[in-house]
């Protein structure tokens, strides 16, 4: 039901930890920033999978971000830098760089609930982007065999990296348990 709603919401709502990681760390709880984090996903996936339905998401996460954010500065380059992403993956996806890609864009949805972003700030992002682009190299070892199919040239191509699927299970429970370890120090900090 959910997912009819929310596009492919089974397939990436564990990345909305990011989000709360963001909340966490400036201390700045908003239940809009995380209903924008959600449609900023569904709008990614429709726009990768060429569904119509993706600029209802694209307007859904403008429209319940921007009355509520303070910085409209940082809001519109954070929008901007996301979009742009967004439209670039389909060619990037079947590049070496595609693992990178994924970790360090994905892991811009840590800086939607900052008003100001510091050096400390930015460093927790290089963090992030760097396990999200692990797992995301996980991810691709998992489909090695589909991405190339495809045509794709991935990371895990690249680096010549296969796993199977009970693997990376397990490197998810990892990376889930180590983002609820930080999510703890960041609220209790």
């Amino acid at each position: 039901m959910l997912d009819e709603i929310v596009y492919k919401i089974d397939r990436w709502y564990y990345i909305l930890g990011l989000v709360l990681l963001g909340m966490a760390y400036s201390n700045n709880f908003n239940f809009f920033t995380f209903i924008t984090g959600a449609f900023l996903l569904a709008f990614a996936h429709a726009f990768d999978d060429r569904k119509i339905r993706g600029v209802f998401y694209l307007l859904v996460s403008l429209f319940s971000y921007f009355p509520f954010y303070t910085n409209f500065l940082i809001c519109f380059w954070l929008f901007l830098i996301i979009y742009v992403l967004i439209v670039f993956y389909p060619f990037i996806k079947r590049t070496p760089i595609s693992a990178f890609y994924k970790g360090y864009g994905y892991s811009l949805l840590f800086f939607l609930p900052f008003t100001s972003i510091t050096i400390e700030a930015f460093t927790f992002y290089i963090m992030l982007g760097f396990i999200g682009t692990i797992s995301e190299i996980f991810h691709e070892a998992t489909h090695w065999k589909n991405d190339k199919k495809e045509g794709r040239f991935t990371t895990a191509h690249w680096l010549g990296i296969r796993i199977s699927q009970k693997t990376r299970e397990k490197w998810k429970i990892l990376l889930f348990s180590f983002g609820l370890i930080l999510f703890f120090i960041l609220v209790v900090r």
